[in-house]
């Protein structure tokens, strides 16, 4: 009996699980990855549970007294306008700050830096703009209850192909800047 040759497939078995296993790869990355944003708001939300109903007070601050220069009266806070939709007031930079200067409890707070950022328009164009993000931040000394400072830091503009896209947020322009704030009195 004379065997036919036939040829091998190559790559067999492997051929057909191989999208089935980087299907499966996808989806348990994704489903890690939103369990683990979730720890982290939970974490936050912890964390945040020291200072209460403090941030609304925080932003009640009305009375300026606005300096030449920024600077920190003490241990600070970097919080947003207002609370994101897991409620975290906190911006996240402010976890990445050294532990000696940041403040762990309200008892703590002297100095607490209120920012936003906006996206503006940079240029008009015909058809399309380009836009720019912008961060906003005002300093507050929170033992005097006054506003010490309001400033901003300019996002770069979009570039290469992106120019009437938008350019990116400048969260390490102002990380860096709230690091470098000397401490300082009124």
């Amino acid at each position: 009996m004379a065997r036919k040759d036939k040829k091998q497939k190559k790559g067999g078995c492997l051929k057909g699980i191989l999208p089935v296993i980087v299907l499966v790869m996808v989806g348990a990355y994704a489903l890690y990855t939103y369990m683990y944003e979730d720890d982290i708001a939970k974490e936050y939300q912890r964390f945040e549970q020291y200072f209460g109903d403090s941030f609304e007070k925080y932003l009640t601050v009305g009375k300026e007294n606005l300096q030449a220069e920024p600077f920190r009266t003490g241990r600070l806070l970097v919080m947003k306008t207002s609370p994101d939709k897991y409620g975290v007031w906190l911006n996240p930079m402010f976890y990445e700050l050294p532990e000696a200067i940041k403040a762990n409890n309200p008892e703590e707070v002297s100095t607490i830096i209120v920012m936003d950022y906006k996206k503006e328009v940079y240029v008009d164009g015909t058809y399309e703009d380009s836009h720019v993000w912008n961060a906003y931040f005002t300093i507050i000394d929170w033992p005097s209850r006054s506003i010490i400072y309001r400033g901003m830091i300019e996002g770069e503009p979009p570039e290469g192909e992106n120019q009437m896209g938008e350019g990116p947020v400048p969260s390490y322009e102002l990380f860096h800047f709230i690091e470098a704030l000397p401490l300082g009195e009124l």
